[in-house]
């Protein structure tokens, strides 16, 4: 038999879970809106009109003369490997009432993506330090310091693009989980699913046929900007059982 107290604490203990539940949607949120913010600023701001694809020579001239926005643009994209490591955690919190041991997987898988980003940027920084350092310039002719720079540079988004095979896995166990959870729309386990799954296909098949270009996540890949929406103004609201 439920007496009263009891009947109290149940209420006290579901309204802190919702209250939790509301809190960490919140910063899976935020998490993906700075990391949205971060990757406009380091591809927009301060690696567009750097990186001349093709043209070794002028990618050079560009990074020596604009190396404090070459090193900004290497500092937002460690930005956005750290705000991973976040959304990772934040993700599995939000998803752990659902009781899906995918949920899991789906955490693992996105930090996996994320180490892989960091090996990458590993080559822009090499690449800054080999463009900055009067000493590496002495002892390599113009020639081997442009193509070892444009190597470094191709080798950072060949490795990034790896890292979007797991990505892919993550937001394919993502949307699962979501479909499975019973407390986000349906519609949304389901775009996320589509995202990962576009994803896979344009990475694994690129990894197949270099010269294949689907491009096919650029029409689906936007499932979890959309999902960071839900989060922001809806995610958490819904209440959870106390026994949650």
């Amino acid at each position: 038999m439920t007496t009263k107290n009891d009947s109290n604490s149940l209420k006290k203990t579901g309204k802190l879970a919702n209250k939790h539940h509301r809190q960490i949607a919140l910063v899976a949120g935020f998490g993906l809106l700075l990391m949205t913010i971060s990757i406009i600023l380091a591809e927009v701001v301060a690696m567009a009109d750097i990186i001349v694809g093709g043209d070794a020579a002028v990618t050079v001239e560009n990074i020596i003369t604009h190396q404090s926005r070459f090193r900004f643009g290497i500092v937002a994209y460690l930005g956005v490997a750290i705000l991973d490591l976040v959304v990772a955690w934040a993700f599995y919190g939000f998803l752990k009432p659902a009781k899906d041991n995918l949920s899991l997987l789906a955490a693992w898988s996105r930090l996996v993506y994320t180490i892989i980003l960091g090996m990458a940027l590993v080559n822009l920084y090499i690449a800054s330090q080999l463009l900055g350092t009067a000493d590496y310039l002495s002892a390599f002719g113009t020639p081997e310091i442009q193509a070892q720079v444009m190597l470094l540079l191709s080798a950072f988004r060949d490795t990034w693009d790896v890292g979007y095979v797991f990505f892919g896995i993550h937001l394919a166990l993502l949307g699962i989980v979501a479909f499975r959870s019973g407390f986000i729309p349906k519609v949304i386990g389901i775009i996320l699913l589509l995202a990962g799954m576009s994803y896979l296909i344009d990475y694994v098949g690129w990894m197949l046929f270099p010269d294949l270009s689907l491009g096919v996540s650029f029409i689906f890949g936007y499932g979890e900007l959309i999902f960071m929406v839900w989060l922001l103004i809806w995610g958490g609201k819904k209440g959870l059982s106390s026994s949650e």
